[in-house]
């Protein structure tokens, strides 16, 4: 499921790479801070 969604953003890229890039920072710091905050707890 996942990477079928990562698939379909993959071609999408030329589309909405802004959008994209920021989705995946997005992400990137949502998954960094969940990993902190369960590290600190």
């Amino acid at each position: 499921m996942i990477l079928l969604i990562f698939i379909v953003l993959t071609k999408e890229q030329l589309k909405k790479k802004k959008f994209l890039t920021a989705l995946r920072e997005l992400i990137y710091h949502n998954e960094k801070y969940l990993t902190g905050w369960h590290q600190v707890k």
